[in-house]
């Protein structure tokens, strides 16, 4: 009898752990805050950004990303385009110049200091980065692969 009394013990201890556990963390109950204010203030801003831009004629979207956090954030937009890497970049050149952006650089992007053949394009405005990476052309499509993100530092 004395081992049956020790494995209820082991079995209270458990049951009063597991609720100290969803009692301290209220995602276990479906109980989201609110968002941050900040947050919100920064998601409002780069999709006007983006908002604000033409689109690329012909572009076939592969879906927005976002990440905002503690008043930061990205929102990037992956695409695939007939149009070459030349084209695409002197579309998204007027675009940002047109609406105050400032060219900052054109950038081969590098692994392990080789050259991958991607490049990166990069525009600033005020506390923000507009970035345009040309990864690849898709073989079986013949499309490019671009992405477009702007970026509250």
């Amino acid at each position: 009898m004395g081992g049956t009394r020790w494995y209820y013990l082991y079995i209270a201890i458990i049951v009063i752990l597991l609720s100290a556990v969803l009692l301290i963390n209220p995602k276990h109950y479906g109980v989201v805050s609110e968002p941050n204010p900040r947050d919100v203030a920064v998601q409002k801003t780069l999709l006007s950004e983006f908002e604000r831009l033409k689109p690329l004629p012909g572009a076939i979207l592969s879906g927005p990303d976002q990440i905002i956090r503690e008043g930061r954030g990205i929102i990037a937009l992956g695409f695939f385009s007939e149009m070459d890497d030349a084209d695409v970049l002197a579309h998204y050149d007027i675009q940002f110049k047109d609406n105050g952006w400032s060219f900052q650089e054109d950038e081969a992007v590098k692994y392990l200091g080789f050259d991958t053949g991607e490049r990166s394009v990069i525009y600033t405005k005020n506390q923000y980065l507009a970035v345009i990476d040309y990864h690849y052309k898709d073989e079986k499509s013949g499309k490019n692969r671009f992405k477009l993100s702007i970026i509250k530092k």
